[in-house]
């Protein structure tokens, strides 16, 4: 987050990200993402996300998603990213050795994963990174020792295997 924090001061408005749109391209600036990012943070801890809890981040390749990303690891959560078209089966593997607590997901990957991410706390990540978040944002002490993420295999040989960050 630090380094965020750092090209947002360094950067301010210059494009930290694009996406091609019919129009042109929608751009979101450094200073735009540190702002995403920390309503996220500040949505997660209102909806109970603690340090260590594991965060399941699911959607289209959309800004939205890194402005989740770095909003997780903001609120002390430790990110697990799992592609929307994933199998049931082997989502349902990744919840449970993950632990996983809360999700935040797009439209599409809801539809897809409604009924394996049933019994999690879940926000929209689209919503999420939506400005007018209320509330501070949790002072969360990381360390070079902390988790930041759990990658999963794709599981095309076995079982999905977790890799810690």
């Amino acid at each position: 987050m630090q380094l965020l924090e750092q090209a947002a001061d360094r950067h301010d408005r210059a494009p930290a990200l694009m996406r091609p749109h019919d129009d042109g391209f929608e751009r979101v600036s450094y200073r735009q993402l540190l702002a995403q990012a920390e309503a996220v943070a500040i949505r997660l801890t209102a909806l109970g996300v603690q340090p260590g809890d594991r965060v399941v981040l699911s959607g289209k390749n959309d800004p939205s998603w890194v402005a989740c990303c770095f909003g997780i690891l903001r609120a002390g959560g430790v990110l697990v990213p799992v592609a929307p078209d994933i199998e049931l089966d082997k989502l349902a593997l990744i919840l449970k050795s993950s632990g996983a607590q809360h999700a935040l997901t797009d439209a599409t990957a809801r539809e897809e994963l409604d009924s394996v991410l049933g019994g999690l706390t879940s926000l929209d990540l689209t919503d999420a990174v939506a400005p007018g978040a209320v509330g501070a944002l949790p002072a969360v002490a990381l360390t070079s020792e902390s988790l930041a993420s759990v990658l999963y295999t794709s599981g095309t040989t076995g079982d999905p295997k977790g890799v810690m960050l």
